[in-house]
């Protein structure tokens, strides 16, 4: 008796498939690094005049954002949904913080260059995101 088998597509078989072209990819890593790189500097520079969770916050921040970033250039197809949950987040916290504050922060407005750069580029991830989720999903 012959056995029938199918051939299943490559990009489901592994974890390395062409998940987005190099430019989206470059933009996802290039915002996604950017996003980190603020918040590692931020979180150096509140490293003595923040409360401890903030501080651990932003170190996490970057730390979160170094392996999405990793994964995204090997090319790991949840990588780029990793970044999604480093991003939204981030944006809205720096939202709350913005305007009607966190406990033991007071920055209270979204003038900062650091800020309005790093709010840019995690909400431009954010839309880089939603499209490939859109077009996995077939919406």
């Amino acid at each position: 008796m012959a056995t029938v088998t199918r051939a299943v597509p490559r990009a489901r078989v592994g974890l390395r498939a062409e998940v987005a072209s190099q430019a989206v990819t470059v933009a996802g890593v290039f915002c996604l690094t950017v996003g980190g790189a603020i918040h590692f500097d931020l979180g150096d520079l509140l490293l003595h005049r923040a409360p401890n969770y903030l501080v651990a916050l932003f170190f996490l921040n970057a730390a979160g954002t170094l392996a999405a970033v990793a994964g995204i250039a090997l090319r790991i197809r949840g990588a780029w949904t990793l970044g999604a949950l480093i991003a939204v987040p981030s944006i809205v916290l720096l939202l709350i913080a913005g305007t009607s504050g966190l406990p033991g922060v007071h920055l209270r407005s979204l003038t900062s260059a650091s800020e309005v750069a790093c709010l840019a580029a995690e909400a431009l991830y954010t839309l880089l995101w939603v499209r490939l989720a859109r077009r996995d999903l077939g919406f």
